[in-house]
């Protein structure tokens, strides 16, 4: 607590002088470190899980609040850091009953979705700032994707990855990214998998439904990006399609069920 004062109080004190910001910022930073070495005290306390989301609250919103002062969005990155471990402490220490990783995960992809939205309503300001709340958005969206891979649930797993290829495929033309259609491409082949192992589909049939269906929803989405000016999307698409085909040949054409192999002949 004495620690964040202190930082409120440098950051009233900040000047637009160079030495005087530099001062400032160097000594906030080192309070920064002080309340997180301030954490390892209490951990033989019956309430450390409490103690410890109240402080890296306090880290948080010190993070933020000198982010705006300071106008650097480089603070921001601290602010980030704590929401991220105070949800997980919270969700998993603190609450009762406990949640499931996959909850927390559904919680992170909607975080994600806000920091996208926020990200078009920012798209006109600062480079760092954008840059910020697009790598906010992707880390809130790989954890997401990392709690759905600990939950074990193939429809957990299949829903999220879905969701994600959605989130990944609006960011390409949002963030002007056309390769982070390759990352939608890996979670649709995850969500597919995760599907068929959900509906409990035999071993045989996996690699034709899994490349079967990557192959259909990549031509699909060929014929709606071929408009598009940037060829190399639409070159992307059907290259990841193409990809998908082979993966399904491959994969099949070892199954010793005959209609497989007479399936995958009939696609090559």
């Amino acid at each position: 607590v004495l620690a964040s004062l202190q930082q409120v109080y440098s950051l009233l004190r900040v000047k637009q002088t160079t030495l005087r910001r530099r001062v400032e910022q160097w000594w906030i930073c080192c309070l920064f470190g002080l309340q997180l070495g301030a954490v390892l005290f209490w951990q033989s306390d019956a309430h450390s899980s409490l103690l410890t989301v109240f402080a890296l609250l306090l880290i948080g919103l010190t993070g933020l609040t000198a982010a705006l002062r300071l106008r650097d969005a480089r603070y921001g990155y601290v602010g980030l850091a704590s929401l991220v471990f105070v949800t997980l402490i919270t969700t998993r220490q603190v609450l009762d009953p406990v949640w499931s990783y996959a909850a927390i995960a559904i919680l992170f992809m909607c975080m994600a979705w806000v920091m996208h939205m926020l990200y078009y309503r920012l798209r006109t300001r600062s480079t760092s700032l954008r840059l910020f709340v697009m790598i906010s958005a992707m880390s809130l969206l790989g954890l997401s994707l990392l709690l759905a891979l600990m939950s074990s649930n193939s429809g957990y797993i299949a829903g999220i990855f879905g969701v994600a290829t959605l989130h990944m495929l609006l960011a390409s033309y949002l963030w002007r990214l056309v390769y982070a259609q390759l990352a939608a491409t890996i979670m649709t082949l995850i969500a597919l998998t995760a599907l068929s192992w959900m509906i409990n589909l035999e071993a045989a049939w996996r690699p034709l439904f899994i490349g079967g269906a990557g192959a259909t929803l990549h031509m699909i989405m060929l014929f709606v990006q071929s408009h598009d000016r940037q060829y190399n999307r639409a070159l992307l698409a059907f290259a990841v399609a193409q990809m998908s085909i082979g993966v399904t040949i491959i994969g099949g054409i070892w199954q010793q069920t005959l209609v497989t192999q007479l399936t995958c002949g009939l696609l090559l």
